[in-house]
């Protein structure tokens, strides 16, 4: 990865899932640190609910691991997120560039 710590979400191959989700990775990225921090947890508290290293935990959340999508429920599940919690303050177009769709109004 570039210096600029730039954070990408991408398949189980290591394939990006666009050039849009780079931002969005920072987004998931910073809600893990601050939910983990929220929380009172370290890194190894993370790492241990996840079955992960502490390095893995802090390579997530500084931007130099490029997250799998098929770890966000893990990380849903561990943080005791939604999945929307997790995206949460992503753009719509940043989401709709992984085929996910933001609401913009309530449900009925």
């Amino acid at each position: 990865m570039p210096d600029s710590c730039a954070y990408q979400i991408s398949d189980r191959s290591g394939a990006p899932y666009g050039p849009d989700v780079t931002e969005l990775g920072a987004i998931v990225a910073r809600n893990v640190r601050v939910e983990r921090a929220r929380r009172g947890w370290r890194q190894e508290d993370l790492a241990e609910a996840l079955g992960w290293t502490r390095g893995m935990v802090a390579h997530l959340e500084s931007g130099r691991r490029a997250m799998a999508v098929d770890h966000l429920p893990q990380l849903c599940k561990a943080l005791d997120l939604s999945l929307a919690e997790l995206f949460r303050d992503a753009e719509a177009e940043d989401l709709s560039s992984m085929k996910f769709e933001a609401r913009t109004t309530e449900p009925s």
